[in-house]
């Protein structure tokens, strides 16, 4: 298997940044069909108006690259 040179950390964060998540934390879950981490966010950081939504908010972020020596095995 050719190994992949993308730096996953750097390509989740820049997709991050395209819908104003910022990530405290973001944690690689694996990789088969999908590269998968689990973010993990302060809910009124990003999102809430109000302080009715202080608490840390989880989110799956799955970035689509399938692993080649699979591809015939697993569905698209």
């Amino acid at each position: 298997m050719i190994e992949s040179k993308i730096d996953w950390n750097s390509l989740a964060l820049t997709a991050l940044a395209q819908y104003n998540v910022s990530a405290d934390q973001l944690v690689f879950l694996g990789h088969s069909e999908n590269v998968r981490f689990r973010v993990d966010t302060q809910n009124n950081q990003n999102f809430a108006k109000s302080g009715e939504y202080d608490q840390q908010a989880l989110f799956l972020l799955r970035i689509h690259y399938p692993i080649a020596e699979f591809r015939d095995r697993i569905w698209q």
